[in-house]
């Protein structure tokens, strides 16, 4: 069915399947976690950026479709990123890219979902879950990867790994919207887990029952008391709650003023690495605000952040 690997971090893994499967370049979305490309940059191995579908909020599937029909012997493989952890049925798209370059590689990024042991990879050549920080599941670290039976990921190690934590490398740079400077190569940590992958997974079936409990209650709260024209759809609301708003700025200010938080992922991560526009993720990140409805915000927290959106939308 397929191979899983453990390591210290998801893109541990992906730096083992790019060592496994490089020449050439690979397709990431603009609105992708930056420690990915930096991942990229740490195995040497190319991207392109391309630019998100207006409804589904990943990568665009006929821009990609259209770039490798273009140019089959340049494009190696992509990473399909589940933005806020939308799943939808990618077969199709993923049987499409193959059709047209049947050694395409395909990883499925589902670091923003819960966990799971699915039938099979959908097409994909590797799915990679996380149970690090801010993920669904947050355990501090942990990678999982599923990957197909005929592939072997190599033993390869980030020799130079001294403990720098990712963050610090590029937060500086997006608050500027300016290119980095440099890509060290010190900040990844391609380790193993410290835990047997039983014990593992155990601690992930734990976690899982009361996080989906405390999700649902949360989410609950926001369905009610926040305008149903402004909330992403259902399928969108399992990592956070997800609201579109021409207010963000605003709203995000009223709410750390009244000692609440919440987040405004992604901004275009190609800022760091090229200057070219995208739309639909510039639209997408001047309008969204992800309501927390992990363990750090309670019930009554929730309600009074929906006090405050509705007082000022």
């Amino acid at each position: 069915m397929y191979r899983t690997y453990y390591m210290k971090r998801a893109c541990g893994i992906l730096y083992r399947f790019l060592h496994a499967y490089s020449g050439g370049s690979y397709l990431l979305p603009a609105n992708v976690c930056p420690v990915v490309p930096l991942t990229f940059k740490v195995s040497h191995t190319d991207f392109e950026f391309v630019d998100i579908d207006s409804h589904t909020h990943c990568i665009d599937e006929n821009r990609c479709l259209e770039l490798l029909s273009k140019h089959p012997d340049k494009y190696k493989g992509i990473i399909f990123v589940r933005t806020y952890g939308y799943m939808y049925d990618t077969s199709s798209f993923f049987r499409r890219l193959r059709e047209i370059k049947e050694e395409f590689k395909i990883v499925d990024d589902r670091c923003l979902v819960c966990p799971d042991r699915p039938s099979g990879l959908g097409g994909a050549d590797l799915i990679l879950y996380s149970t690090g920080y801010a993920k669904y599941i947050n355990l501090g670290e942990g990678g999982i990867g599923l990957a197909a039976p005929d592939s072997w990921l190599p033993e390869v190690r980030n020799t130079v790994y001294d403990g720098t934590e990712a963050d610090c490398l590029y937060k500086e740079a997006l608050a500027e919207s300016r290119l980095m400077s440099g890509y060290p190569a010190n900040w990844l940590d391609t380790g193993d887990l410290n835990i047997p992958a039983a014990d593992y997974e155990e601690r992930i079936r734990q976690t899982k029952a009361k996080a989906v409990l405390h999700k649902s209650r949360l989410n609950g709260i926001y369905r009610e008391f926040i305008p149903e024209e402004i909330q992403l759809e259902p399928s969108f609301q399992n990592w956070r709650f997800n609201i579109l708003t021409d207010r963000r700025e605003e709203m995000l200010k009223r709410l750390f003023e009244n000692n609440l938080f919440a987040s405004s992922h992604y901004k275009p991560c190609n800022v760091l690495f090229d200057t070219r526009f995208y739309p639909n993720v510039a639209k997408l990140y001047s309008k969204v605000i992800n309501l927390f409805n992990d363990f750090f915000f309670s019930e009554e927290q929730a309600v009074r952040a929906c006090q405050v959106l509705h007082k000022y939308l």
